[in-house]
């Protein structure tokens, strides 16, 4: 009975010690729990304040974005209708006038850019700038088109007629002053004169007829007229000579008048070309070396 005793005693010792430890563990994970909580909380108010912070950022950059889409909105619209006025001038307007539109939208955009910031003023002098190029190549290209457009409006047919009566005079008169050194100068017998005479004679009443080959025709008879023998036999007399200079005065005619068509052409697609690449991505048409060649084509 008594060592049963001793045995429960000892058993409630142990169990005594245990609790106390048991109990110490708790209270260390208890002020560990309390700690935990508080950190937790701190760092859900902190949380919550970002959050709060974040949704008036987002509704701040929400409403700045809707503004400067308008804007954005405002400007294009400003921008192709300017495009449209630069294409579609009226008759009644003048360069100056059309030159005048971007000052004028500046001016009333002044009023209200002392309370913008200074990204904004940036964007829209840059605009304004834009405005400006637009509207003075607009104006240019007009003129341009307009210049070329005058040059081009002369048919090939009427600029050779108006060459053909220049140069057909100028050749008459040549021809009439050649004919006349051979009679004196020429050592042919009397039926070679007599040939040459008939032969002016006739190439006179050839010129006065309307038509292009009447002069090549008078030049024909008036060379053969000159020396028949020689020109049958092959000799290089001054005849054959003479003829062969016609025949490439003819063709250096040809090919001036072949250039000068190559040279409007390659103008007008040049214009065309520039004001492409200036319109697509707002190139400065007017450099230095545009400027040169643009005088170059006005100059041809």
């Amino acid at each position: 009975m008594t060592s049963e005793i001793d045995l429960l005693r000892q058993e409630n010792a142990r169990l005594m010690v245990e609790n106390a430890e048991f109990k110490a563990k708790y209270d260390e994970a208890k002020d560990e729990i309390t700690k935990l909580r508080a950190e937790l909380k701190s760092r859900i108010e902190e949380l919550e304040k970002a959050r709060i912070d974040t949704v008036a950022e987002n509704t701040r950059r929400d409403v700045e974005n809707v503004r400067r889409d308008a804007e954005n909105a405002e400007l294009k619209s400003r921008v192709a209708k300017l495009e449209e006025d630069s294409r579609h001038p009226r008759k009644d307007s003048s360069p100056e006038k059309s030159a005048d539109i971007p000052d004028s939208i500046v001016a009333n955009e002044v009023i209200s850019v002392n309370s913008k910031s200074s990204e904004e003023k940036m964007m829209d002098s840059f605009l304004d700038e834009v405005n400006k190029k637009i509207v003075s190549d607009g104006i240019r290209q007009r003129k341009r088109v307009e210049k070329l457009a005058k040059v081009e409006s002369i048919s090939p047919e009427k600029g050779k007629q108006v060459s053909v009566d220049k140069k057909t005079l100028r050749k008459k008169e040549q021809r009439e002053k050649f004919i006349q050194e051979v009679s004196r100068n020429d050592s042919i017998p009397s039926v070679s004169s007599q040939r040459e005479s008939d032969s002016s004679t006739n190439c006179s009443n050839i010129i006065d007829e309307p038509g292009s080959n009447s002069l090549d025709v008078c030049l024909e008879q008036t060379v053969r007229s000159c020396d028949p023998l020689a020109v049958e036999m092959g000799t290089p007399t001054f005849s054959l000579l003479y003829e062969k200079l016609c025949d490439a005065v003819i063709l250096a005619d040809r090919a001036v008048q072949e250039a000068i068509i190559r040279y409007c052409q390659f103008g007008k697609a040049l214009i065309q070309r520039r004001s492409e690449i200036a319109s697509e991505k707002q190139v400065d048409p007017e450099s230095n070396a545009n400027r040169a060649g643009q005088e170059t084509l006005e100059a041809f």
